[in-house]
């Protein structure tokens, strides 16, 4: 029997879109462009903890990718599905795929298109222009663009630039005379919850205690700077 107008319609999946992709706080990265033909590639790349990487490539059928170099015989099925702003990257074959990850990172997750003005390098670019602003002591100047940057594009920052980032907020606030304002800033930091180097050092894998040792030393010392709570 013909249907009528009257029957259910199944909607068509979403097809995927070429771009660069992130995750939140930045630990992984995916492209998705058209090869030859026509046909869709993905690439991903991760860092995860104490620098353990994933990275792996290759061929989209439909909502399926399958990584080049996998065994031919259990292959490593990677499966990208459109989520509203993002696109859930999950493996259909979680030992196969394991082969292209170290064992602290892992590229499951979502990713999202970076709004205007927080692609990387667009990133890089507005934190150059605030510090030149710092530098030459134009600090209300200075505050209002790692306000915005911090509103706009913040989610995309990886842990430890974020930290990087919170802690130049703290002390152009600081230059304004606000150190409520400036601890405020730094709360959310992770080095706040440690007394110091050797307590953080306790907590993190070698390899990220010491590339965020730096950070967290500016931390402590701008909390010095910022003075006593409700100052």
């Amino acid at each position: 029997m013909p249907c009528s107008r009257s029957c259910p319609r199944t909607a068509l999946p979403r097809a995927l879109s070429p771009g660069d992709y992130e995750t939140h706080r930045a630990w992984g990265s995916l492209t998705i462009e058209k090869a030859a033909g026509g046909d869709l590639r993905f690439s991903i790349e991760v860092l995860g903890g104490n620098a353990h990487t994933c990275s792996l490539q290759g061929p989209i059928e439909g909502e399926i990718g399958k990584a080049d170099d996998s065994d031919p015989a259990a292959p490593c099925l990677v499966s990208f599905r459109p989520q509203g702003k993002a696109i859930a990257v999950g493996s259909n074959t979680p030992q196969a795929c394991r082969m292209f990850c170290g064992m602290r990172a892992m590229f499951e997750g979502s990713y999202y298109l970076p709004p205007k003005g927080c692609k990387p390098q667009e990133r890089v670019v507005r934190k150059e222009t605030f510090t030149r602003q710092y530098r030459a002591r134009h600090y209300p100047q200075a505050l209002a663009t790692i306000e915005k940057l911090n509103a706009e594009c913040g989610e995309f920052f990886d842990w430890i630039e974020i930290d990087r980032l919170r802690n130049d907020w703290a002390i152009t606030l600081y230059h304004l005379g606000r150190s409520a304002d400036c601890r405020a800033a730094l709360a959310p930091t992770r080095a706040t919850q440690f007394a110091d180097a050797d307590a953080l050092r306790e907590e993190l894998p070698p390899t990220d205690f010491e590339n965020y040792l730096a950070v967290a030393k500016a931390t402590w010392h701008n909390l010095k700077l910022c003075g006593p709570r409700g100052r």
